[in-house]
């Protein structure tokens, strides 16, 4: 049996776009950088790549970014970039942004069931979803719920 892969995965068409620019612009004339005259698009800068996992047990994931990267976990702000991450049982929300201005932000998860694929949707701050195989899925971010209310820790103080 063939086990899933994990990949990397990107806003659809910003890798593309990306690509042609650098092609575009390698036009010279007489030694001489000659750049377009026509209009270039750029790749979004910050990208969302979210996903709902179903977990029997706790796993950890490492991840990957081409760029810098805030994690939440159902919402929650993880701290640090880390390179490896414990995700409990249970069904969460995992939401990953990366920013990268240079070239098109990118994500590689991989654990023993968290992969990245075709199936994590992304978003450059446009409030609509796309799946990361060019397939736009029309859910906006304001159609999810929120997320649950921390459940109280024994020993923390109240303010």
């Amino acid at each position: 049996m063939d086990k899933q892969q994990a990949t990397w995965i990107w806003y659809p068409g910003d890798f593309e776009i990306w690509l042609g620019n650098r092609f575009n612009n390698r036009r010279t004339e007489r030694g001489a950088m000659f750049p377009p005259f026509w209009k270039q698009d750029a790749h979004w800068p910050t990208v969302e790549f979210s996903k709902t996992v179903r977990l029997s047990h706790t796993e950890k994931v490492s991840i990957l970014a081409e760029g810098q990267f805030s994690l939440k976990i159902d919402g929650y702000l993880q701290f640090g970039m880390p390179d490896t991450f414990l995700i409990p049982r249970g069904e969460h929300h995992v939401n990953i942004k990366v920013y990268n201005p240079a070239t098109p932000p990118a994500l590689y998860i991989d654990g023993e069931t968290i992969k990245s694929d075709g199936s994590w949707l992304a978003t450059y701050e446009d409030m609509a979803l796309a799946n990361t195989c060019l397939r736009a899925i029309g859910i906006s971010m304001t159609q999810r719920k929120a997320p649950p209310p921390l459940p109280y820790r024994a020993g923390r103080k109240s303010l």
